[in-house]
């Protein structure tokens, strides 16, 4: 169990990123999707973070993780890899609605076979 209002607290990395802004509002459609509320002193803190780590593909893992005081509800990440040449802010949409799924849980998912749930990806890039 956790509680319904929540804020959207971005790790320090992300604050540095291009894709802030975008990955913000992309978590805030997938918590309003699961009928959570947004409150600028929400009881559930909501951190968000973004790595990229380029090799010879670059792979993206989008992490969300949840606090009811200093006690973790719950985390998730959702990955996936692509090629140097892909625009990430063409993939975010897809990695948030992978977590989408398993907000709650604690879990890690590759971000793929997203036709099988057009639902979640609707619901974030609404």
């Amino acid at each position: 169990e956790y509680s319904t209002d929540y804020t959207i607290i971005a790790e320090e990395e992300l604050k540095k990123s291009g894709y802030l802004e975008l990955l913000t509002g992309y978590t805030r459609n997938a918590m309003e999707y699961l009928k959570l509320k947004e409150e600028k002193k929400g009881k559930l803190k909501i951190y968000i973070s973004l790595q990229i780590t380029r090799t010879n593909k670059m792979r993206l893992e989008y992490v969300v993780r949840a606090f009811e005081g200093e006690k973790e509800k719950w985390r998730v990440s959702s990955s996936c890899f692509a090629r140097h040449s892909v625009d990430v802010r063409e993939i975010l949409p897809a990695l948030v609605a992978g977590a989408l799924a398993h907000i709650g849980q604690d879990k890690q998912v590759k971000a793929y076979r997203l036709d099988k749930f057009p639902q979640y990806v609707n619901a974030v890039v609404k």
